[in-house]
């Protein structure tokens, strides 16, 4: 059989000409599943980069008591549209804003509002050609 028209996209329809056929590929629900992966991988890669500034910053800090039980809670998980970065540790909320007694150490504020710009780039490489 001889072809007229064929071509390969990621988005919207793959139409193969024939003589006497015609077929109609519909490819786009697998490219919105591609792009969701690469999404999520993209914000999974900008989360463990805010968890390792956030570590680094209760490191680089000055404390009375460190067993590395709050450093080492600190986790993230990305969602379809965001990624989450904290802690579960009871006392890791009167470290990060203080109390009357206690400055706040900004670990998790930091980690995330000082390098926004990096984040950004990060989510662009990811998603570059998607």
């Amino acid at each position: 059989k001889r072809r007229y028209l064929t071509g390969k996209t990621r988005f919207g329809l793959i139409f193969s000409v024939t003589e006497m056929e015609v077929k109609v590929i519909d490819r786009s629900v697998e490219a919105i599943h591609a792009k969701e992966r690469a999404v999520r991988t993209a914000l999974n890669a900008a989360g463990l980069v805010a968890e390792g500034y956030a570590k680094v910053h209760l490191e680089q800090t000055p404390r009375r008591v460190d067993t590395g039980r709050l450093r080492n809670s600190i986790s993230h998980k990305a969602h379809d549209d965001r990624v989450e970065i904290g802690t579960n540790v009871e006392y890791a909320i009167y470290v990060e804003f203080g109390t009357r007694r206690m400055k706040p150490n900004n670990f998790l504020r930091s980690a995330v509002g000082d390098h926004l710009p990096e984040y950004r780039e990060i989510l662009k490489e990811y998603l570059k050609g998607k």
